[in-house]
């Protein structure tokens, strides 16, 4: 997750498809995708002004040249190793 401002954030394709969730205190709001089910970016509850962004969902971005972060392929949580 890379965090930026809230205000920062313009979802530019896809809008569509995307589907809330607010857990608990309803403060933080979580978005997935409806169609493969990828959670694509988040408004915390701490920091609500503060949105976490999935950069494997930045077309211009190429995440597996983020080597010092730490990845999982998403169904067994193993971390990858590319």
């Amino acid at each position: 997750m890379l965090a930026c401002p809230i205000d920062e954030v313009h979802v530019e394709k896809g809008a569509e498809y995307l589907i809330r969730y607010k857990w608990n205190t309803e403060v933080a709001t979580h978005h997935f995708c409806s169609k493969c089910g990828i959670m694509t970016h988040h408004q915390r509850r701490t920091t609500p002004d503060i949105c976490g962004i999935n950069i494997g969902c930045i077309d211009e971005l190429d995440y597996r040249s983020f080597r010092d972060v730490p990845m999982n392929n998403g169904i067994d949580f193993t971390l990858v190793d590319e």
